[in-house]
């Protein structure tokens, strides 16, 4: 549980902290995403695979589209996978409040005492752990992926050089030292 939790939190951190991580980051927009450098104008990779710098498009050859289009995509799924994690980490943090509040009452005498209803409550939060332990697990190998593509996008499209270096989950560290 404690591997569980350590990973949770790092991965719901990060997604509080992306959104507040400006200047220097990926944004999704509907169908593009939009990468920002400072001193840099902003990029654009749209869900079709073209690729512009500020109002400048550039030219592209079928494979680097494609490409493009992978890196497109992989960008969303961790934005909508970070999405998701944070929910449910945000509802899972509220399960602990409400159990925490029902021990305080026991504790005081204002609640009854359910033995059987705490236990399922804590297999439960439990449970749920381990389903954002491997969320969090198939997100970092997206992550993974995702930097993998910038440098072949980088290497074959000179203009996306400045922004080859951004961290598509800013924060989210994939690494277990808990183990």
């Amino acid at each position: 549980m404690k591997k569980t939790a350590s990973l949770f939190c790092l991965v719901v951190f990060a997604a509080l902290l992306g959104g507040c991580h400006r200047g220097h980051d990926i944004s999704v927009d509907g169908h593009s995403v939009t990468l920002h450098v400072d001193d840099q104008p902003a990029a654009t990779i749209t869900s079709r695979g073209s690729f512009s710098v500020g109002s400048k498009l550039i030219d592209v050859t079928p494979d680097q589209r494609q490409l493009l289009i992978r890196y497109y995509n992989g960008v969303v799924a961790i934005h909508r996978g970070v999405q998701a994690v944070k929910d449910q980490g945000l509802a899972m943090a509220g399960e602990a409040v409400h159990t925490a509040g029902h021990s305080i009452g026991k504790a005081v005498g204002i609640a009854s005492d359910s033995s059987a209803a705490d236990k399922a409550s804590a297999k439960a939060m439990q449970d749920k752990g381990q389903q954002m332990q491997q969320a969090a697990m198939q997100l970092c190998g997206k992550v993974d992926e995702v930097k993998r593509w910038q440098v072949s996008i980088a290497a074959q499209i000179a203009a996306f050089k400045p922004y080859a270096g951004l961290d598509p989950a800013p924060g989210v560290s994939c690494s277990d030292s808990s183990s």
